[in-house]
C-alpha cells in the first residue's frame, strides 16, 4: 500500500506511476541525515543468539546522549524507523555504555583511514611506508568496531556471564520482562 510521507506531493486516492513515485521520493525532505529518538546500542554479553545485553539511549544522529537503561534484550525486531525489543531491565552496563560511545566515536577515524587507503595510492608510490601504518590503522579500527562482537567477555558473554544472564532471565521471565517501542525522529 502506497503511504504517504511528510513533505511528499499527495496523489489522491489514486496509486501514482512508477515514475511519480520516484520523482516524489528523490524530493522527499525526510531523506535528510538527521535523526534522533531512542535506540538500543552497545551490544554485548551475547549469549548463543539467544539473548545479549544492550543499552538504550537518547541518541542525536545515532550519537548516544542519555543512557536510558540497559536491558537483557531477549527479542527485537525493526519495522521501518520504529524497533521493538522485549527485554528484562538490568542497571546500567557500563561494558556496553563504553562500547556504545567506542563504536560511535571510531566511526569518524575508520572513514578517514578508507579516504586515505584510496588516495594514498594516486600519489604515485611515494609513500609506501605510511601506506603500509595506514594499513595497519584500518585494520586496527576495523577489529575494535567489529571484532570486538567475538571477543569472550565483550561481545560474547563468558560462561561466568552467561550463568548470571541465564539466572536473571529465568527469575524475571514473565513478570519483569518489558516490551518497548522507539520511533526515530527524522528531519
Amino acid at each position: 500500500m502506497w503511504r504517504l510521507q511528510a513533505g511528499q506531493r499527495s496523489f489522491g486516492s489514486r496509486c501514482p506511476s512508477p515514475f511519480e513515485a520516484v520523482i516524489s521520493a528523490l524530493y522527499n525532505p525526510t531523506m535528510a541525515a538527521i535523526a534522533f529518538g531512542k535506540r538500543l546500542l552497545g551490544r554485548v554479553d551475547s549469549v548463543r543468539s539467544k539473548y545479549h545485553v544492550a543499552t538504550l539511549f537518547w541518541h542525536f544522529c545515532y550519537l548516544p546522549l542519555i543512557p536510558l537503561g540497559s536491558y537483557i534484550v531477549l527479542e527485537h525486531s525493526m519495522s521501518g524507523m520504529t524497533m521493538t525489543f522485549r527485554g528484562i531491565r538490568i542497571p546500567v552496563s557500563i561494558k556496553s555504555w563504553a562500547i556504545a560511545w567506542l563504536r560511535t566515536l571510531l566511526v569518524f577515524p575508520l572513514v578517514m583511514a578508507v579516504v586515505g587507503l584510496i588516495t594514498f595510492p594516486l600519489e604515485g608510490g611515494k609513500y609506501m611506508k605510511g601506506y603500509f601504518f595506514l594499513i595497519a590503522i584500518f585494520v586496527l579500527i576495523s577489529f575494535l568496531m567489529f571484532g570486538l562482537y567475538l571477543v569472550p567477555g565483550i561481545g560474547r558473554a563468558t560462561v561466568a556471564r552467561q550463568t548470571t544472564i541465564a539466572n536473571i532471565v529465568n527469575k524475571s521471565l514473565g513478570a519483569n520482562t518489558v516490551m518497548v517501542s522507539t520511533f526515530d525522529m527524522h528531519n
